[in-house]
């Protein structure tokens, strides 16, 4: 289901929607760079079907699969990618199992749908790596925290409930489970029973529950043995009769391992030096001859290891480390295993790395550590400029600032990417929040700023060749947010201080900034994202005006107001006072500003909870005075993005935010002439599930309005990130009125 109908749109929405689409002239899209090949980030799981494996992970918003030759080859690239429901969040997500039933892989994966509620998915995968059910929804409302299979038999805990299916993830029957689970509980089979571990306690006693389960998962002996147990979940495996469980004291501190019957009695019990990670202490399996348990080690340098165990719950030799990683999962196929696992460190730069190793059964690598999968290098926050002998878009990645030339018919030049900024390895390239590049040309040269280490940093580009001219410059050194644009003399740039936050206007040269600083919101206001435009004899800068919200939360809550203000070509305050244009009580946020060669439009966002939330434009004439604001041109919650002249009307972009981790963009034509009252359109880019977000539109000399922007790419290619893409909005052809006859 696309992502406009799964958040309840009404129909005639839908209708006026595709409508709009089937009249719009949007290009195909067209990608900004070629990929460039990085280790793929996020958590693990793994399964064999006797021969080969498969690792799934959380990537992004989505998940990907990868299968692994019993001698390490990754066989799939950038992984066999598994649609999931656009309301599957970047939190609180995890995998309840994966298992290899009758030839094919089950994963189940779980999520929070609202808060107490959780939503558990099924996806079968055959031994080829084609996805062939799925991803449905086989449990709605209960938490499920964990799974295990018996090789025909699937069970989970859910909630109270033990449910039941087969291997193609159909339910055949659920019922209590006689114990009450808390957040922590572990569950495994010995290839006929099941063996169930969880925590639970009251005013008199804190207890470990082994429950022991038959075939069909039915409840037959529970032994509650009084211990005080940690949030860690237990991990459990079995040797094929017995089971052995891994959990910490939390009286002692100690990790302890018990052997245990599969009528849940404890046959013998050790200690163990190490100690589980956030929510699990990783896997555990038996190999034929011994348990191995994938783990991390204790104190500072938290490093992946394997240990090996026998059947009496006793460690055999030392442990092995594979470096500093996190708990890692666990499959052997008969004659070796593979233990993959996330490694590096969890930084913007960097990421997770989802690795692996070949291990034989005593846990001695029979590999070297390798990437287990790769995605394309992460883009975002794209911005665009035209003006010459190509245009130029510019984005952002983890590792520094990218840009590429474009032809007049959308065509990228750059391969790769013409490196424009590489950030020292203690400094940021956010500034605040705020989108943090903008790009512009001067005339003889492109300039592109950006927000770096609390101040905005400059570089020019040869449009002709796209190399950089000279080093980087200092715009700004202090400020919180920041717009550019040109007048009919040079560059402009509008930042706010952050010593006072008050919104200040200063030309840019070649060297950096030119004159004085030139002052624009009262003293004493706190003011953000300014925007500017120029339309020939005066500027238009609009901003939001911050006004501090009584709240009993820890960090103040601010409201913001709309406000603007002209300034002549010497930048010289034209109003005595900001012109009040979103004036409420309730939040106007974003505006952006563009003119038509006379007159300006602004449009902004407002969020309410009382009031109609969406987009507003109103129009600011030259001489000061303003027009009346509209009716929300988008109903909803939207937020506004890009807003350009194309020379017959205002085409605006803007991204709806019904959901934080998935958005989808838009775009409207708004009228030129105040005096033409046609209701704007609503053309999305696309109806699918894909999160699209941060679009920079410009006009361009061909009469085309032409826009770069994010969105997820689940294409072989690219692997699930984030990409920036490029498409072109061509005025539709005017039709001739009819002849007489």
């Amino acid at each position: 289901m696309s992502s406009l109908t799964s958040r309840c749109f009404p129909i005639t929405a839908i209708l006026i929607l595709l409508a709009s689409a089937a009249a719009a002239q949007l290009t195909s899209e067209t990608p900004l760079s070629e990929p460039q090949y990085r280790p793929a980030s996020g958590s693990g799981i793994v399964a064999s079907n006797g021969t080969d494996f498969l690792v799934a992970s959380f990537r992004g918003t989505g998940i990907y699969a990868n299968r692994v030759s019993r001698t390490g080859e990754n066989l799939d690239g950038t992984g066999i990618r598994i649609p999931v429901s656009p309301e599957l969040p970047t939190l609180d997500q995890h995998f309840v199992g994966l298992f290899a039933i009758d030839g094919a892989y089950t994963l189940i994966y779980s999520y929070t749908v609202t808060w107490g509620s959780t939503r558990t998915v099924a996806a079968i995968i055959s031994g080829e790596g084609q996805l062939l059910q799925g991803p449905r929804v086989i449990l709605d409302g209960p938490f499920v925290r964990v799974g295990a299979s018996n090789g025909s038999r699937i069970v989970l805990l859910a909630g109270v409930e033990l449910v039941v299916l087969n291997g193609r993830a159909e339910v055949l029957d659920r019922f209590p489970s006689l114990a009450v689970p808390s957040y922590s509980a572990g569950l495994a089979s010995n290839g006929s029973t099941f063996l169930v571990v969880t925590y639970t306690s009251d005013n008199r006693s804190n207890n470990v529950n082994l429950i022991a389960l038959d075939a069909n998962g039915r409840t037959g002996r529970i032994n509650r043995v009084n211990i005080s147990a940690s949030g860690a979940d237990p991990i459990i495996a079995s040797d094929g009769v017995d089971y052995l469980v891994v959990y910490q004291d939390a009286r002692t501190g100690k990790t302890v391992a018990w052997s245990v019957s599969p009528t849940a009695e404890v046959h013998s019990a050790s200690t163990l030096d190490i100690r589980p990670s956030y929510s699990s202490y990783g896997s555990l399996l038996w190999t034929g001859q011994q348990y191995l348990l994938g783990t991390t080690t204790s104190g500072p340098g938290q490093q992946t290891a394997v240990m090996t165990m026998d059947r009496s719950a006793s460690t055999v030799g030392n442990a092995r480390l594979f470096g500093p990683g996190t708990s890692p999962s666990l499959a052997w196929n008969g004659s070796e295993a593979l233990m993959v696992w996330g490694s590096g460190s969890q930084s913007s730069r960097n990421g997770f790395e989802l690795q692996g190793a070949l291990l034989t059964e005593d846990g001695t690598p029979r590999s070297t550590v390798a990437t287990i999968s790769i995605s394309s290098n992460i883009q975002v926050a794209p911005v665009i400029a035209t003006g010459g002998a190509y245009d130029l878009a510019v984005w952002t990645e983890p590792g520094g600032i990218y840009a590429t030339r474009i032809t007049t018919q959308g065509v990228a030049l750059d391969g790769r990417g013409i490196p424009i900024f590489t950030p020292a390895a203690d400094q940021s390239l956010t500034l605040n929040g705020v989108q943090p590049m903008r790009v512009l040309f001067d005339g003889a040269a492109y300039l592109v700023a950006w927000g770096s280490y609390g101040g905005v940093m400059g570089q020019r580009i040869d449009p002709q060749t796209g190399l950089p001219l000279g080093t980087p410059i200092a715009l700004a050194s202090c400020a919180t947010s920041f717009d550019m644009a040109n007048d009919s003399s040079s560059a402009v740039l509008f930042a706010v201080d952050c010593s006072d936050r008050h919104l200040y206007a200063q030309r840019v040269g070649l060297t950096g900034a030119v004159g004085p600083k030139m002052p624009i919101s009262p003293t004493g206001t706190l003011t953000v994202a300014p925007r500017a435009a120029w339309n020939g004899q005066e500027w238009l800068v609009v901003w939001n005006h911050l006004i501090p919200v009584v709240s009993q939360m820890q960090f103040p809550v601010y409201n913001s107001d709309v406000y603007a203000a002209r300034l002549s070509g010497s930048l010289t305050l034209l109003d005595t006072q900001p012109i009040g244009l979103a004036l409420s009580k309730q939040d106007e946020i974003s505006p952006l500003v563009a003119s038509d060669g006379r007159d300006f439009l602004v449009v902004w966002s407002r969020r309410s909870y009382d009031a109609v939330a969406g987009l507003y434009f109103r129009r600011v004439r030259s001489d000061g005075s303003i027009g009346a604001t509209s009716s929300p041109f988008a109903t909803g919650p939207y937020e506004a993005d890009s807003l350009v002249w194309s020379g017959s009307r205002y085409t605006v972009a803007y991204e709806s935010t019904w959901a934080y981790w998935n958005h989808d963009l838009f775009l409207s034509h708004i009228a030129g002439r105040e005096d033409e009252t046609s209701v704007p359109d609503q053309v999305p880019f696309s109806l699918t599930e894909l999160d699209e977000r941060s679009a920079s539109l410009v006009a361009t000399s061909a009469g085309r309005v032409r826009l770069v922007y994010m969105r997820v790419a689940p294409e072989p290619q690219y692997g699930g990130v984030p990409r920036v893409f490029l498409r072109d909005d061509i005025p539709a052809p005017r039709r001739r009125p009819a002849r007489a006859r």
